[in-house]
């Protein structure tokens, strides 16, 4: 197993943060792992002082442990209940039963989102079942030795992030990890702003120089679900990630929803930024905004890419468990009489919404790449449909590939945009 992977999906548990952007963007840690077969059925306790300075009120650390059997299966995970944001030293503790099957044991921190965070004095007691306690050797335990390359310790650290050990006013040497200044898109003050028109403000971000690439999100996502693909297309293009209305920072009015109001939204959008042409890129319901983009105003669209996009939702188009999934979702609302909430009329719009003509994507006469996963949510033959009726589109279909592509494949799927946005063979 993949133990960079591993401890960012068990770190997202105490994080009350959308999952979509890709955690290695916001989560920054360092584990030791160790053999602890000898203390199979006993119990364990992990000490160590910390402290943080966090910039932002999300922003934090906690400690861990963590049992892996046979072959680095999880067997269980135990992290701090809050986060440690406190600016003073303090010890903190976490103390647990050693899985019967267990093999490794993996003690460690995690630093999420943006600041300096301090680890010291790291102590790991064990004992077999109603034994003595005995102190657990912790090898480099005051990273003494080149903390990234020991091989009895593992960093994960975002771009941006640096760890160290640096010696400190009281004299001490604490392990210092530095995320003060790695970026989180969707939340990057230094490059958001705001625009307001059609009766509610906009929230967008913008990176790169070059031609202009908007990037349009899906169904309750914002610019973070985007997060693997802007720092890479902004090496070749100004790429302008904006949430639609009512989602991430941008406002709503009540309106009713619908995907032409989204596409006029964003059409008035690119006018209030003097933008005569743009390019764009868009996800899920993004992709839906993005064809009625090219078919409104054909004369702004410079070339378009869609992934996960539909034209309609019936048994041609959409999978029937996944229409099942969403009249389970739209029954627990109105149960609770939330369907007037935003969350329950962006349910209401997957339901009843789009509701384009097939023969109406005829009006799109800019370069289209048309993809889809071969596990999505629609079938192949419905998205074949959308990329024969528009003129001069390419159809890929991403091998064992998901609705998710973009996050759970990011290197394929940047390496096919960028390839089509630069005119070069799509494979």
């Amino acid at each position: 197993m993949n133990y960079s992977i591993a401890l960012l999906i068990t770190g997202i548990l105490f994080v009350q943060y959308s999952l979509a952007q890709n955690p290695k963007d916001y989560i920054s840690g360092f584990f030791y792992k160790m053999d602890i077969s000898a203390y199979q059925g006993g119990e364990y306790q992990f000490t160590a002082r910390a402290k943080s300075d966090t910039l932002s009120p999300h922003a934090g650390s906690y400690l861990y442990v963590r049992m892996d059997g046979e072959k680095d299966n999880l067997l269980s995970y135990q992290g701090s209940e809050t986060p440690i944001q406190k600016h003073q030293w303090e010890t903190y503790s976490i103390r647990g039963k050693i899985n019967k099957k267990a093999t490794s044991i993996l003690v460690g921190g995690q630093c999420l989102f943006q600041g300096k965070y301090f680890f010291d004095d790291f102590v790991l007691k064990v004992r077999t079942k109603n034994g003595p306690w005995k102190d657990f050797n912790l090898p480099n335990s005051d990273f003494g030795v080149n903390q990234k390359n020991h091989p009895s310790q593992r960093f994960t650290l975002p771009e941006q992030c640096t760890v160290s050990v640096q010696e400190i006013a009281d004299k001490t040497k604490p392990l210092v990890v530095d995320a003060s200044q790695i970026i989180i898109h969707g939340f990057n003050d230094q490059v958001g702003k705001y625009l307001s028109c059609r009766n509610v403000t906009f929230y967008y971000e913008t990176y790169g120089e070059g031609e202009p690439l908007l990037l349009l999100h899906g169904n309750a996502q914002s610019i973070k679900d985007y997060a693997a693909q802007i720092p890479v297309l902004a090496k070749k293009y100004k790429v302008i990630a904006v949430d639609t209305r009512g989602h991430g920072k941008s406002t709503e009015d009540g309106t009713p929803l619908s995907y032409d109001l989204f596409a006029e939204d964003m059409l008035a959008f690119i006018d209030h930024l003097k933008i005569e042409k743009v390019n764009v890129l868009g996800w899920s319901d993004g992709g839906n905004t993005a064809l009625i983009m090219a078919m409104k105003a054909p004369e702004k669209i410079s070339k378009l890419a869609i992934m996960g996009a539909n034209l309609y939702n019936d048994k041609t188009s959409v999978l029937p468990e996944i229409n099942s999934q969403l009249r389970k979702r739209i029954k627990a609302i109105e149960k609770k009489n939330l369907a007037d909430t935003f969350e329950g009329r962006l349910l209401y719009l997957l339901r009843d919404e789009p509701n384009i003509n097939p023969e109406d994507l005829t009006k799109i006469d800019c370069p289209t790449l048309v993809m889809v996963g071969e596990n999505d949510y629609f079938f192949k033959s419905h998205t074949r449909l959308i990329a024969e009726k528009i003129n001069n589109a390419q159809l890929v279909v991403f091998i064992d590939g998901t609705h998710e592509e973009p996050i759970k494949n990011p290197d394929r799927f940047n390496a096919t945009v960028l390839s089509f946005l630069e005119e070069k063979k799509v494979n």
